[in-house]
């Protein structure tokens, strides 16, 4: 009875999975040894501190571009959250230095809801529906009412301006750079700088943010702000903007009929913006 014939000796049939089983571990080495080389070559992140005259300076430039926005006048398309759900409202808003401010938000089919002029000392509000006004001297207040967020005149104008608040004056506590980002403290105030412009500033009380590279882009100031405090979030789209233009010169005048009527600060908090949708 004949055999089946064997192909080969039994020592090159043993060979061949030994092959195969060699490349595969030398395959599995060269991945092992790339992945070893990528993480040495990736260097972690390390917050470099930064001397107080370095983060002095960056700040100080900060505040003199901001400041190169003298007189503003703007469209500003408003969306988000509060107290009382989803809102979308539209605001013309002007200012001029250091701290006349305009807020005017519109209605429906183009009236006005109310009219806001202010300045460091003074608010006065003026609600032509209704007839009804308030007049007083603590603004960030009155702004706070209307607007969700507590400012003041000067604080308005460096929101819209880039800075997020004023910095003139302040002095750096500490300062670090990580991963191309700034980061000042100034006592209570932290700021975060990216790209010679400011990419958020934050408060006790609220939050100020820039998310689009308006500097970088060649706009004189930011196309997008973002407010936001434990009741409000919202966001400003900023449209048909002009600075250094010159401003009608009764932009800062409201005119207040005689026979209308005076009301408290408590009076009004149902004419504020974000509840607006439920109007």
């Amino acid at each position: 009875m004949n055999e089946p014939k064997r192909t080969g000796s039994s020592s090159a049939r043993l060979a061949q999975p030994l092959e195969q089983l060699s490349i595969a571990l030398l395959g599995l080495a060269i991945l092992v040894t790339s992945d070893a080389c990528h993480r040495r070559s990736t260097p972690s992140r390390v917050a470099v501190p930064l001397p107080a005259e370095e983060a002095a300076r960056m700040l100080e430039e900060v505040e003199v571009e901001a400041r190169g926005v003298a007189r503003y006048q703007a469209v500003l398309k408003v969306r988000g959250k509060g107290p009382d759900g989803r809102f979308s409202v539209t605001q013309l808003i002007v200012f001029e230095r250091p701290d006349r401010v305009r807020v005017e938000l519109m209605g429906a089919f183009g009236s006005t809801r109310w009219v806001a002029v202010a300045s460091e000392d003074e608010i006065l509000v003026w609600f032509p529906g209704r007839r009804e006004f308030v007049r007083e001297t603590q603004v960030e207040r009155v702004v706070g009412a209307l607007m969700g967020v507590e400012l003041t005149a000067r604080e308005v104008i460096a929101a819209l301006s880039g800075s997020g608040l004023p910095l003139d004056g302040l002095r750096p506590v500490a300062a670090v750079r990580e991963d191309g980002v700034t980061r000042i403290e100034l006592g209570e105030i932290k700021v975060e700088l990216e790209d010679s412009q400011v990419k958020s500033v934050r408060r006790a009380d609220y939050r100020v943010s820039y998310p689009t590279s308006w500097r970088a882009a060649g706009r004189p100031a930011p196309d997008r702000i973002e407010l936001a405090n434990e009741k409000l979030q919202a966001v400003l789209r900023v449209e048909d903007l002009d600075v250094n233009v010159r401003l009608h010169p009764e932009a800062f005048i409201v005119e207040v009929p005689e026979e209308a009527t005076q009301l408290e600060l408590a009076q009004i908090g149902g004419e504020a913006f974000f509840v607006t949708t439920s109007r």
